[in-house]
């Protein structure tokens, strides 16, 4: 009966079937589809590593990642080897975050 009803997203204005929409956030009315919702949870998750990120920092402790396998550890910049504590490779990378400048 209601196999034919669209709805138009209040973010992308795409229409959409009701079942693809979801709250925005848990202290908003505002119905958004699903692909809004995603990227919406996506940029608020990445937000929070970035906050994580800043303050480690300021505390003298870094993020950094392997080249060689891909593994991300945080360290004391003064305690610091060039090995990677997984591989053992020295192919390190001090972690940077430029997603500020992507999500703007």
């Amino acid at each position: 009966m209601f196999d034919d009803l669209m709805i138009i997203c209040r973010k992308c204005e795409k229409k959409v079937h009701p079942s693809e929409l979801r709250k925005e956030n848990h202290n908003s009315d505002t119905m958004i589809c699903s692909s809004c919702y995603n990227k919406a949870k996506d940029i608020s998750e990445t937000m929070e590593q970035i906050k994580t990120v800043k303050l480690g920092n300021i505390n003298g402790i870094f993020q950094y990642v392997c080249e060689a396998c891909g593994f991300k550890f945080t360290r004391n910049k003064e305690v610091f080897n060039k090995s990677c504590p997984y591989c053992s490779q020295e192919k390190i990378k001090q972690f940077n975050v430029n997603i500020v400048k992507e999500i703007k």
